[in-house]
């Protein structure tokens, strides 16, 4: 669908946030592996990190997922209806927090792959001049290396990439140097993540304040 629309401008020379070219990537991977994406991902990702309450999302009613909403003049109503089939696997994967803190403990270690492989995927991308892009942005995380905490005692590094859908919104950080992941959603739409950011603030103080203790030692 987008393979004949015009380039935004020559590869390299600038940077624009899309999905599109993750979509592209899925078929790529469909291609390569000789089966569905979604396969690779049950196999590869799902299966490995226990990850069972993840699920790309195919527009069939499920009796355990939760009820988006979103907010218009005041109250909230039920979030209209959407087919994400479209947007695998740069989105309509269904998740919980509980699930995301296993994809996030893995970015710390060796669980999925190597280290190695893991640096490939957080490396920020150059623009063809050696300019870093405008958002850090590295395959499929925004990468800051003076991530603050504590109110700004600690300066770590973080990998993150947050995100709103209709009827959801999720906030998603992985500190890879202490093995913290930290993932909050909530089943209603936003068109800012600034107030989740600020509730989660508190949520990562604790967790580096606990650092401290004995029992710190594996991935939060």
């Amino acid at each position: 669908s987008f393979e004949a629309s015009p380039l935004l401008f020559e590869p390299g020379s600038g940077f624009a946030y899309t999905s599109l070219g993750y979509n592209a990537l899925g078929g790529v991977i469909e291609a390569a592996g000789e089966r569905p994406f979604t396969e690779h991902l049950q196999t590869r990702v799902f299966a490995p990190l226990r990850m069972r309450r993840t699920f790309l999302e195919d527009g069939a009613p499920r009796d355990d997922a939760a009820v988006f909403y979103e907010v218009e003049e005041g109250r909230y109503k039920k979030a209209f209806p959407v087919d994400n089939s479209n947007k695998f696997p740069s989105g309509g994967i269904l998740s919980t927090p509980s699930d995301m803190v296993r994809l996030g403990g893995a970015m710390t270690g060796e669980t999925l792959f190597t280290l190695a492989t893991r640096d490939l995927l957080v490396d920020p991308q150059e623009l063809s001049d050696g300019t870093p892009n405008v958002q850090g942005y590295a395959l499929g995380w925004r990468v800051n290396n003076a991530a603050k905490a504590l109110g700004g005692s600690v300066i770590t590094k973080r990998y993150s990439h947050h995100g709103t859908a209709q009827g959801s919104t999720s906030y998603f950080a992985v500190y890879p140097r202490e093995r913290v992941a930290i993932s909050v959603m909530m089943n209603k739409g936003q068109m800012s993540l600034d107030e989740m950011s600020e509730a989660v603030e508190p949520l990562i103080d604790i967790a580096f304040a606990g650092l401290a203790a004995p029992e710190s030692a594996d991935a939060r």
